[in-house]
């Protein structure tokens, strides 16, 4: 051991070790590139493969036209970059194919951990002093990397970034507070809120709590060292700022982003005076394998870190105003993971609902801190000979009796890791237990992993990688076949469960397809206000369900194929274009362009729940005479327990069928549709408006709704059905109209001639105040229809009509972070000369 401490530092074994475990698992349990799995849960997986891909078309300047305002994505986009792509570890996808995705996360996963170690051990070997041995530095950094935080949120590895940044801030804000002149605080916040503003602005609240904590273990009671204390506190805020300021190039335009997003309020709802559950569960979730959910946290990071946290507070060299400290700091802490309140804040003031405990990493970070505490004064032999043995002994029962009823293996082997470890760190004679400590712990740690990487693991990269490559055919074979500006969607996205249920709909990125949908965490409120009124539901204000095609809805957007299973009448099969993943290309002739002109102004708000009657108006409008493309269909209903079923009877002509049951409540239902499909509804992720296929001659069509819950709750129902002939009247009277667009990467240059007063150019893209819109060189402020498309004024003759679409305020944040580089700079400067 002194061997390997003489030629590698701390930092770098931990990283090494952690690499050299992680690549073992990868062996053990098959991840790619070793095998076939993908670490992570699948739906979050799927959607950060999209966006690693999108990310290697943006590199490799193979993105076509800006995906930002082509697709409906909208302002969003900002959203998007800020939070999922701007960690320095995403510029490695350059260097693999689409289909090797796979291979990248579980890449950037090692890699993520690995930096944990390190910076964990970097912290404690200064923040001790070097005081804290080679041996335990290199054993609590590992069980940084390994913490049950790293392998529940393996499926986020976008917070990942705020894990290993976290020990720099908390370093930063130890050398502020004793007194030694460094920008690291500064240089890490900036860096932690570009790498991810989301666990950035976590680090800072709990760089503050940290501050506080450590101003009062270092400040004596006196009045000079509280005049130093009140100067220090002036300088974490002046340094804390100036880290913010190094952020403003992204930080500014994506929180002004968010405001106008579809999250953009606060849940203050949710702020209780409550607890969130039973604080012993700490105790109890503190096993191998322990997992975290909306009532309980586990901090499970290895015995070795109990065993010190619980045994500092025995230690007779230690002060007792640092022994109070500590414990009520840690109070502290406890109080974030579960009394309401100090949960929102560290929640960001928005409501969670998956993924816990999102910040528990903060919290495992203090237990490692104040463990290494007690190892310092430990290698000292300041310790009672048996106190740890005692520790493990009464964890022992504590698990015990907690299990009493559900005894697993987990809790029996955590009982026998902690005490085969308590009893080796009792050995008098340690020239070998710190070796053997580190090889058991690293033991522990694996065995915990493993079932937690069972757990969250996404099961085939193999059949991805296959799938990505067939997108890829069908893709660029639809480009070949047709060259001009159109949209696409799909019926059967990535990752569809049996029943149709979805939540991946970044495709288009990661294919470089003008699409509909997308999923990011805070999304365009006007993209979901369109959809919606055209039938796609949004699920809780950051996604749209797009799974079953309204033709009208998609003719409206510029959707001119769709990629489908099966077909749906209105649509024609592009027989020449092949089949990949069991999708055909279907070709929507009803497609309006991207823009045409138009007399007066269309209808925009949509006025009553029903998507269809509202359609109805619309269409009415844009053809210029009522015409309503929607009719009523007549059904009789019959129920039964929690079955209700639907008769329709059909009308005669060419029509597309479509129905939408409103319900109270979610039901967890399956809807059978004419004993063609059984689908998902009434539920997380389900579509409102449904397609029902029908072919022709046929009279009448059968609907039926079971649910799953105690009793039906359904608020109302309709079922109309579209007719074809019509809806190509107003097609073709739109497309004679058709405005030519040429775009580039981030504007749009349309030239039309009007020929009369109140005439309006109507557009296929969503209003957002990223665009500057100019006519014959004047600015002008669109106005909307249908929820939120543009439609811009024109003048009498020759409009000549740009559209530029800029990030807002994105040069103000450019400004501000130079203005923070050079203020570090300065201040590296002046630190450099006083020393």
């Amino acid at each position: 051991m002194k061997y390997i401490e003489k030629k590698m530092s701390a930092p770098l074994m931990s990283c090494i070790l952690t690499i050299l475990v992680l690549v073992s698992m990868y062996l053990i349990m098959g991840y790619a590139p070793f095998g076939g799995k993908t670490i992570a849960a699948m739906d979050a997986n799927i959607q950060y493969l999209d966006f690693f891909a999108y990310l290697k078309n943006v590199l490799l300047g193979k993105d076509g036209i800006n995906y930002s305002y082509t697709s409906l994505l909208g302002g969003s986009n900002i959203s998007l970059v800020s939070y999922y792509l701007m960690s320095p570890l995403n510029l490695l996808v350059i260097f693999f194919k689409k289909s090797q995705l796979g291979i990248f996360f579980n890449l950037i996963y090692l890699l993520k951990l690995a930096l944990a170690a390190t910076t964990m051990t970097y912290f404690l070997k200064k923040v001790t002093e070097d005081k804290l041995s080679h041996a335990f530095s290199v054993i609590l950094g590992i069980c940084y990397a390994l913490m049950q935080y790293n392998l529940a949120q393996g499926s986020n590895i976008i917070w990942l970034d705020g894990v290993y940044m976290l020990p720099l801030i908390l370093l930063g804000v130890h050398y502020l507070v004793v007194g030694k002149k460094s920008v690291l605080l500064s240089v890490a916040v900036g860096c932690s809120i570009i790498f991810n503003w989301y666990t950035g602005g976590i680090n800072c609240l709990f760089a503050g709590l940290w501050f506080i904590f450590e101003l009062i273990l270092q400040t004596k009671f006196s009045s000079d060292e509280l005049i130093k204390g009140f100067k220090k506190c002036i300088y974490f805020v002046l340094n804390m700022l100036l880290g913010v300021m190094l952020s403003a190039f992204i930080f500014i335009p994506a929180v002004v982003a968010l405001g106008d997003g579809s999250r953009n309020q606060m849940d203050w709802a949710v702020l209780t005076n409550t607890f969130r559950g039973n604080v012993l569960s700490l105790v109890e979730r503190y096993i191998i394998g322990g997992q975290s959910d909306a009532t309980g946290v586990s901090l499970f990071s290895g015995s070795v870190v109990l065993l010190g946290v619980v045994a500092y507070f025995f230690l007779k060299k230690v002060s007792v105003k640092k022994k109070i400290t500590t414990l009520l700091f840690g109070i502290v802490v406890v109080l974030t993971l579960y009394w309401q309140p100090a949960y929102f804040v560290f929640s960001l003031l928005k409501q969670v609902d998956s993924y816990w405990c999102r910040f528990s990493y903060v919290a495992i970070a203090f237990l490692i801190y104040v463990a290494a505490q007690f190892y310092i004064e430990y290698e000292k032999s300041s310790f009672y000979k048996y106190g740890l043995v005692g520790i493990a002994s009464i964890y022992s029962v504590a698990e015990i009796v907690m299990h009493r009823h559900d005894l697993t293996w987990n809790v029996i082997s955590s009982i026998i890791f902690c005490i085969v470890i308590a009893t080796l760190l009792t050995v008098p004679k340690r020239k070998w237990t710190n070796s053997l400590a580190l090889v058991l712990v690293i033991i522990e740690l694996i065995v915990s992993a493993y079932p937690l990487l069972k757990f969250y693991s996404y099961a085939d990269n193999q059949s991805f990688a296959s799938y990505e490559l067939q997108v890829e055919k069908q893709v660029n074979e639809l480009k070949q076949y047709d060259s001009s500006n159109y949209r696409v969607t799909q019926t059967s996205p990535r990752g569809v469960m049996d029943d149709g249920i979805v939540a991946n709909y970044n495709e288009g990125m990661a294919f470089n397809y003008w699409s509909i949908s997308s999923y990011v965490s805070s999304q365009s409120r006007t993209q979901l206000d369109i959809l919606n009124s055209l039938g796609y539901r949004s699920e809780q204000d950051r996604i749209t369900v797009v799974n079953s095609p309204i033709i009208s809805s998609d003719a409206l957007l510029g959707v001119k194929y769709i990629f489908s299973r099966y077909p749906v009448n209105g649509l024609t099969k592009i027989n020449k274009l092949g089949t990949y993943n069991d999708k055909a290309t279907y070709e929507n002739r009803y497609a309006f362009p991207l823009a045409f002109i138009g007399d007066g102004k269309a209808v925009n708000t949509q006025g009553d729940w029903s998507t269809f009657v509202y359609q109805n108006r619309l269409f009415n409008n844009l053809y210029g005479k009522d015409i309503d493309l929607f009719q009523t269909v007549g059904y009789k209903q019959s129920i039964n327990g929690n079955n209700i079923k639907y008769k329709l009877t059909l009308p005669v002509g060419s029509y597309a069928l479509y129905g939408n049951i409103i319900w109270a409540k979610n039901m967890n239902a399956v809807l059978g549709v004419n004993n063609k499909a059984n689908i998902g509804y009434a539920k997380w992720l389900s579509p409102s408006v449904f397609y029902i296929p029908t072919k022709s001659g046929d009279k009448s069509a059968t609907v039926t709704l079971t649910s799953s819950v105690n009793g039906l709750a359904i608020a109302n129902q309709e079922y109309y059905a579209l007719n074809l002939d019509k809806l190509k009247l107003v097609s073709e009277k739109v497309n004679k109209n058709a405005v030519p667009v040429s775009f580039s990467k981030k504007s749009m240059a349309i030239k039309v001639a009007s020929t009369k007063k109140n005439q309006y150019l109507y557009l296929a893209f969503p209003k957002d105040k990223s665009w500057k819109i100019t006519v014959n060189g004047k600015v002008v402020v669109p106005k909307t229809y249908a929820n939120g498309l543009m439609v811009i004024p024109l003048e009498r003759g020759t409009n000549n009509l740009r559209l530029t679409y800029k990030v807002v305020d994105q040069k103000l944040g450019i400004l501000i972070t130079v203005i923070g580089m050079l203020s570090v700079g300065m201040l590296f400067y002046i630190n450099k000369r006083w020393r």
